[in-house]
């Protein structure tokens, strides 16, 4: 029984994650949120956040909101 919880909790957890949609909330996010949606979709999915940090940077405001996105920006490997 353990090991089959072991087995179906990455299984779980992937459809906790849902990269298309967390992809549209960071194209249309404001300024305000794109940072909050920026670090969901690099926990999800770094390929597409790497893809799109370009656009969440230029989008993000300076200052404390924009810090977990550039941290998140770095972790994924954008440039």
């Amino acid at each position: 029984m353990y090991i089959l919880s072991l087995l179906m909790s990455p299984l779980a957890q992937a459809a906790d994650c849902n990269s298309y949609a967390l992809q549209n909330e960071v194209r249309s996010a404001s300024a305000q949120e794109v940072s909050q949606n920026f670090v969901e979709l690099a926990a999800c999915d770094t390929a597409a956040a790497k893809r799109l940090a370009p656009q969440a940077l230029d989008k993000a405001l300076e200052g404390e909101t924009a810090h977990p996105l550039v941290l998140a920006a770095i972790e994924v490997g954008a440039n």
